[in-house]
């Protein structure tokens, strides 16, 4: 019997996609919702404020990632 083997990837969003360019779209729209609705969209009453808010941190979170355009 031969052991299995197990195959680690450092994010899950790697773990998912089926290319490295899937999964940067994958962490990028992840990070854009949780700028748009904190705590798991439990407050979605609140939802334009969290989108305005979100928005403005999209450039911050392109730019962490690399994404933006020069």
């Amino acid at each position: 019997m031969s052991k299995a083997r197990i195959k680690t990837y450092a994010r899950v969003w790697d773990a998912i996609a089926d290319t490295p360019e899937e999964a940067a779209n994958l962490r990028m729209r992840a990070a854009l919702m949780q700028q748009i609705a904190p705590n798991g969209g439990n407050n979605l009453q609140n939802g334009g404020k969290y989108l305005a808010s979100g928005m403005m941190g999209l450039a911050g979170i392109l730019a962490g990632m690399g994404l933006t355009g020069s």
